[in-house]
């Protein structure tokens, strides 16, 4: 009877074990869409004229986050409808972020300016997650920024492979405003290498 038990018993870790990755991912989730409706929600405010909320109010959205993220350390919501991807994109790459959504590789450009803005996200063994589809991407597909005060147009003009080591991807690649994005890329050999997308800013 203990052996029965113990069976079950063992099943029943298995499952939870099992369980955990995609749990993980779905409060991850749902942190990020929390974010997503707090942004707006605040650039709503300000472009209404509105003034910013005050401490109280701002102490009171980290708790609604729930990981103590401010508005401000939003740099701007990331659209690719090639690949049905909206993220926020965090400033800093830190792997608290990263974890969470796409984040800007810090120092770097501003979207709608001269240089390169380039974010880094995770290509996650969840299909649609983060830069997981990033590979899709093919020359002439749109990418959007929006910050808030303004929306950027971007349109993919190459996407190549590079060594995990080779930084020099992140500095000014033309003479004009780009956008990089930065995932990584497995080899058939197991390395782990980068998936680098470029976009060029349009004109309005």
């Amino acid at each position: 009877m203990k052996r029965k038990y113990l069976g079950i018993g063992c099943i029943i870790l298995g499952i939870c074990i099992g369980m955990i990755p995609f749990v993980k991912e779905s409060f991850e989730d749902y942190r990020q869409q929390k974010i997503l409706t707090l942004w707006r929600q605040e650039m709503s405010r300000v472009s209404g004229g509105e003034e910013t909320a005050d401490t109280e109010n701002a102490i009171e959205r980290e708790r609604d986050v729930g990981e103590n993220l401010e508005n401000e350390e939003v740099a701007g919501i990331l659209r690719i409808p090639t690949i049905e991807l909206e993220q926020p994109v965090l400033k800093g790459a830190t792997e608290r972020n990263l974890n969470l959504s796409v984040a800007t590789v810090e120092p770097t450009g501003t979207p709608g300016e001269k240089g390169n803005f380039a974010i880094a996200g995770h290509n996650s063994r969840t299909y649609g997650r983060h830069f997981n589809r990033l590979e899709e991407l093919q020359k002439g597909d749109e990418l959007f920024v929006d910050t808030g005060t303004e929306s950027y147009t971007y349109k993919v003009t190459d996407s190549y492979v590079v060594e995990a080591e080779d930084v020099w991807v992140l500095g000014d690649t033309i003479d004009g405003a780009e956008i990089t994005l930065i995932t990584c890329h497995y080899s058939k050999e197991g390395k782990v290498q980068r998936l680098i997308v470029k976009g060029i800013l349009q004109k309005k």
